[in-house]
């Protein structure tokens, strides 16, 4: 793991993923570092990789604190992850900010 993961900071290295949760939550934040010009929408890999079970679905929502304090958020939101799904899941960003993302 990052080791600025660790303590909660956001990584500089591009595309650099790490995933944070709790002991028996239902959720888990994935953090990924891509660099995003202003005004532009671009997909970052999370390098994770799923096979739900039959009637399980997953989903990808934005985080309102990206949004208000930085301008990042997800498109298509909330995505879906079907059980039939193989392959990396890869989340659709956008900067809606006046400046390029960190």
């Amino acid at each position: 793991m990052h080791e600025q993961a660790k303590s909660g900071g956001v990584p500089d290295d591009t595309h650099v993923a790490y995933v944070y949760g709790r002991v028996n939550a239902k959720v888990f934040e994935i953090h990924s570092a891509p660099a995003i010009p202003r005004f532009t929408t671009m997909p970052s890999g999370t390098g994770i990789a799923l096979q739900l079970p039959s009637g399980f679905e997953g989903q990808i929502r934005a985080r309102s604190g990206l949004a208000l304090h930085r301008g990042l958020t997800a498109l298509n939101g909330p995505g879906a992850i079907d059980p039939g799904y193989r392959g990396e899941v890869s989340v659709i960003l956008v900067n809606l900010s006046k400046k390029k993302s960190r």
